[in-house]
């Protein structure tokens, strides 16, 4: 029922693959992994807190569970309940150290909070797990832009497009890095790129 499950999650039939998730759950009630595939169909349909109670309770029954960790971070933080997104997701970078995601997730509540110095802390751990992370370089670009290092700024905006060159918001937030840095016509022609 599993399969069934994420297929129709694929195929965004939510109703069924949350019938699905119910019949695995009616017969093996400790299946820590259809609690967090249910709570993440149970999200997507905007129920946050139900979603949160079926991750707690696929890691009540495997607290090692990281990605359960990791999907109760990202409801929590579309409450906007960032302490407690932060908590989450350091409890699933104990169980999943490697978690590129979570570090981002984590920059990214860590900036609402106006807590700077850690999200760059956040974006840098998540670029070394995947240096490719275009998102992770942009939104460091920002901060360090908003703090005034508009050169390292305009570095983190080309190392973005460099792996993604079509990423039209490193070329927007490059294209006013550069004019604020004085270079013109550099700002001109990456804001006027496509």
């Amino acid at each position: 029922y599993n399969i069934i499950g994420i297929s129709n999650i694929n195929l965004g039939k939510l109703d069924e693959a949350l019938k699905a998730y119910n019949k695995a759950l009616s017969l093996n009630p400790n299946y820590a992994e259809g609690f967090n595939n249910m709570g993440i169909v149970i999200q997507k349909q905007g129920k946050l807190e139900e979603a949160i109670k079926s991750y707690k309770k696929a890691f009540s029954i495997k607290p090692d569970y990281a990605e359960a960790y990791f999907n109760m971070g990202t409801a929590l933080q579309y409450q906007d309940k960032l302490d407690e997104a932060i908590e989450a997701y350091n409890k699933a970078l104990l169980y999943n150290p490697n978690d590129a995601q979570a570090n981002y997730n984590m920059g990214i509540a860590f900036k609402a909070q106006g807590k700077l110095d850690k999200a760059i802390a956040s974006y840098k751990k998540a670029i070394s797990l995947k240096p490719d992370y275009v998102d992770a370089h942009n939104n460091m670009g920002i901060i360090l832009q908003e703090s005034g290092a508009i050169k390292k700024a305009i570095k983190t905006f080309k190392k973005s497009i460099l792996y993604r060159s079509d990423f039209a918001s490193a070329h927007h937030n490059l294209s006013f890095a550069l004019l604020n840095y004085g270079s013109y016509q550099e700002g001109l022609d990456e804001y006027e790129w496509r």
